[in-house]
C-alpha cells in the first residue's frame, strides 16, 4: 500500500494502492475545469545504476516508479543504441510499469536536430558509428544520406587491412564511394574498436571528408598466412591517414562543442589529462621511423565534425569494477588523432551532464505536467548514481531553469560513500525507493514501505513486491 496526501485509487488482485500525487487535495479537482491546476513537481530517474544493472532490475525499482505514477517523470540514461520506443518497451517489461516513449531520454536523443543536415538532397553524408541496428536508429531520427562505419570500411578495405572484408566488399561497392563525409555521428560504442578508431581517424584527418589517395588503390585478393583469401589493396601513393581538415560545423543541437585546450577530463584534451605526456608513453609515441609524432600534414583545420553520444568513460555493471564505454573510446581516438596531427581533436558531446539531455528531460516533464492539467513545473528532483554525470548535469541545468532542482544520489551504482566532495548531492540514499520516499516526504506525503523492505535481494524484489503491485500499476496506467 502506497500512501500520499491524496491520489487516484485503483484495485487489482485484491490489493489497493494510493498513487502519490504531489499536488495533494487539489488533485481531486475535475480534469475538465476552467483553468489548469497550479504547479507540480517532476522527477528525473537515471536508468543504469539506479533502476537497472546490466538490464537486471535493482531491488524495488519497479515499486518506486509505481509510487510516481501520477507524477511527471522521465527515465534518463547515457546508454543508447535503440529507439526511445524500443527502450520504453524494454523498461516496461523489466520493471512491470507502463512507460511511454516520451518518458525515455537516451544519450543520442538530443541528436535528432542533426538529421535535417543529412537529407537525401545534401551533398555530404554522415558516417554513422554504433553496433547492430545503428542504421535503423539513424533512419528513425530522420537521417537519409548516411553510411555506417562497417559499410564504409568494407568499401575501402585498405583502411583496415587486418580485417577480412571478402564477403561484404561487393555489397559495399554499391555505396556512393565518392560522396564526401560531412560529419561522424557516434550513437554508441562500436563493437570493434580497432576498426572504428582507424577508419574514424582516417576520415577526421582527410580533406573535405574524402579519403586521400583512394582512387589510386586497386583492390585485390591476397592470401594470408593461413591461406585464406582476404581483400587487400596495392598502395600507389599517399598515406593511409591524410592531413588534418574540417570547417563549417553542424549545429550542436544542445550538445557541448569542445574546443582545443579544454582542461576537463571528460570534455577536452584527454591526452594531457590522462598521462599521455609521461616520458615512457611520449617516447613510445615519438618512435616511428616513417611517421614520427606530428609528422602528418597539419596546415589545415579539421573539416569533418564529430558528434558523440555518451561522454561516460565507465559505467557500473555486474562485475566488481566499472566497464569502459564511449568516453574511453574517445580517449583512444583523441590520442591517435593527436599523434597524427599534433593537434587536439574537436568534437561535440551529447548526454549527461550536458545541457541538451536536461533540456529534453525538462521539456518532457513540462509536457506531462500540462497533460495532467498543471499550469507549471515548480520543482524537479534528479535521482542518479554518478556525481560527475547526474549531479553535475542537474546542477548546471538548474542555473537556467525556472523550476527548483533537487539532486539525490544513490549508492546502487558508480557512487559509494557519504557524498561526493566535488559534485555533492542534496541528499544521499541507499537506493531508488529511499530516494522516492525522500521526494514524497519533501512534498508533504508519506509512503508505506513494502513488508520485505530491507531484507530482499534483486530477485526477491522482482518476484514479491513487484508482482503484487504489478497488476495494480499496469491497470492504473491503462486507466
Amino acid at each position: 500500500r502506497l500512501l500520499g496526501r491524496s491520489g487516484a485509487e485503483s484495485s487489482g488482485s485484491g490489493l489497493k494502492m494510493m498513487m502519490f500525487d504531489p499536488l495533494g487535495a487539489a488533485a481531486t479537482s475535475p480534469p475538465g475545469g476552467t483553468s489548469p491546476r497550479t504547479g507540480t513537481c517532476g522527477v528525473i530517474v537515471d536508468i543504469d545504476g539506479v533502476l537497472l544493472k546490466d538490464d537486471h532490475p535493482l531491488p524495488h525499482a519497479g515499486y518506486a516508479l509505481r509510487v510516481l505514477h501520477n507524477t511527471p517523470f522521465v527515465c534518463v540514461t547515457n546508454g543508447g543504441g535503440v529507439t526511445e520506443e524500443e527502450r520504453a518497451e524494454e523498461l516496461s517489461k523489466l520493471l512491470g510499469v507502463k512507460i511511454r516513449s516520451n518518458q525515455v531520454i537516451l544519450s543520442h536523443t538530443p541528436m535528432k536536430p542533426l538529421a535535417p543536415h543529412f537529407h537525401a538532397t545534401q551533398k555530404k553524408r554522415a558516417l554513422i558509428v554504433g553496433r547492430e541496428g545503428a542504421a535503423r536508429l539513424a533512419a528513425s531520427y530522420g537521417f537519409q544520406n548516411f553510411v555506417t562505419l562497417e559499410q564504409f570500411a568494407a568499401a575501402h578495405p585498405y583502411l583496415y587491412p587486418q580485417k577480412n572484408y571478402h564477403r561484404s566488399y561487393k555489397a559495399a561497392l554499391g555505396i556512393a564511394r565518392e560522396q564526401p563525409i560531412g560529419a561522424i555521428i557516434v550513437l554508441q560504442a562500436p563493437s570493434e574498436w580497432g576498426e572504428a578508431l582507424q577508419v574514424m581517424c582516417d576520415v577526421l584527418t582527410s580533406t573535405n571528408g574524402i579519403i586521400a589517395g583512394r582512387d589510386t588503390r586497386k583492390v585485390r585478393h591476397r592470401k594470408n598466412h593461413s591461406g585464406i583469401s582476404t581483400v587487400g589493396a596495392s598502395v600507389n601513393g599517399g598515406t593511409g591517414v591524410g592531413g588534418v581538415a574540417a570547417g563549417g560545423s553542424i549545429g550542436s543541437s544542445g550538445g557541448i562543442a569542445i574546443n582545443t585546450g579544454a582542461d576537463s577530463a571528460t570534455s577536452g584534451s584527454f591526452g594531457s589529462s590522462f598521462g599521455a605526456t609521461s616520458p615512457t608513453q611520449a617516447q613510445a609515441m615519438a618512435v616511428s621511423p616513417r611517421f614520427p609524432m606530428g609528422a602528418f600534414p597539419k596546415d589545415r583545420i579539421q573539416q569533418v565534425s564529430l558528434h558523440i553520444a555518451n561522454p561516460d568513460v565507465v559505467y557500473s555493471g555486474h562485475y566488481q569494477t566499472p566497464r569502459f564505454t564511449v568516453g574511453a573510446f574517445l580517449m583512444c581516438l583523441n590520442t591517435m588523432y593527436k599523434y597524427a596531427t599534433g593537434e587536439d581533436l574537436e568534437y561535440t558531446l551529447y548526454g549527461k551532464p550536458y545541457s541538451g539531455t536536461y533540456k529534453c528531460a525538462e521539456s518532457a516533464l513540462r509536457l506531462q505536467a500540462f497533460e495532467k492539467g498543471h499550469r507549471e513545473l515548480r520543482a524537479i528532483y534528479a535521482i542518479g548514481d554518478n556525481p560527475r554525470s547526474d549531479v553535475r548535469g542537474a546542477d548546471d541545468a538548474a542555473s537556467t531553469s525556472t523550476a527548483q532542482w533537487c539532486t539525490i544520489l544513490t549508492r546502487t551504482g558508480c557512487f559509494q560513500g557519504e557524498n561526493d566532495p566535488e559534485y555533492p548531492a542534496k541528499y544521499v540514499v541507499d537506493d531508488v525507493l529511499e530516494a522516492v520516499q525522500k521526494i514524497v516526504e519533501l512534498e508533504g506525503g508519506k509512503i508505506e514501505l513494502p513488508p520485505e523492505r530491507g531484507d530482499s535481494d534483486a530477485d526477491s524484489s522482482s518476484s514479491s513486491d513487484d508482482e503484487g503491485a504489478n497488476s495494480v500499476g499496469l491497470e492504473s496506467a491503462d486507466s
